[in-house]
């Protein structure tokens, strides 16, 4: 993406659409699959188009997710609750963590805030482009 539309969608001018998929570094996907990290950030502001998404990491699916709720707020008025909500230690860890994914992230940007709850863990990974198919055409079930 153009830093232009970088610049728009994280300064809250551009809202972006979750689509059939989240997704999560490999070093987050057990805790996800656990239900020990229930919280994730995006950067700017991200809308939800359904309530149940594909749990990935790299190509591969490895749930489903139900996205309880979404907050929008600025990455200076993050509160100990989401640090420890999103797994971190302290709000600098965490502003590392964002940092490592969007290098130009600033304290006046806006963040989307995803609650979620796991509804199904795969007996094993799928392919994502064959997940995310199944589940436009209604294959996949609880």
């Amino acid at each position: 993406m153009p830093r232009e539309g970088r610049d728009r969608r994280r300064r809250g001018r551009e809202s972006l659409e979750l689509n059939y998929v989240i997704r999560f570094r490999p070093e987050y996907l057990d805790k996800v699959l656990r239900g020990e990290k229930r919280v994730t950030l995006r950067l700017g502001i991200v809308r939800p188009r359904f309530g149940e998404v594909l749990i990935a990491c790299g190509n591969r699916a490895y749930g489903l997710c139900e996205i309880e709720s979404m907050e929008i707020t600025s990455i200076d008025k993050l509160d100990d609750k989401i640090v420890k909500m999103e797994g971190f230690k302290s709000r600098e860890e965490l502003i590392r963590a964002l940092r490592s994914l969007y290098p130009e992230v600033a304290e006046k940007d806006l963040v989307t805030i995803i609650r979620f709850r796991v509804s199904k863990i795969f007996q094993r990974p799928i392919p994502l482009n064959k997940a995310v198919t199944d589940l436009k055409g209604g294959y996949i079930h609880d």
